[in-house]
């Protein structure tokens, strides 16, 4: 099971939730084209490293979108799973 820390928000006014192991992330975004809203839709973000000559550089990559944050979460902690089954 995943820590969340409390939200915090970005400069366009989104939500965003960061692991407390900083590992993973769920980012809300509302897009507003004009005036129609769009539904907010909770990405699922995960951290991983790409080596780059002699160091190391910390990227994410999108897991899955969902338009609840307990599905983005539950996404994240199923990528967890499945990476105790590789391993």
């Amino acid at each position: 099971m995943i820590d969340w820390k409390r939200a915090t928000k970005n400069n366009s006014g989104n939500r965003i939730w960061n692991s407390r192991c900083g590992n993973f992330r769920v980012a809300e975004s509302a897009v507003c084209y004009g005036v129609t809203l769009n539904p907010v839709t909770y990405s699922a973000w995960e951290r991983y490293r790409v080596r780059d000559r002699d160091t190391f550089i910390m990227l994410w990559r999108l897991v899955s979108r969902h338009r609840k944050r307990g599905a983005a979460e539950k996404a994240c902690e199923k990528r967890i799973r499945e990476e105790r089954k590789i391993a």
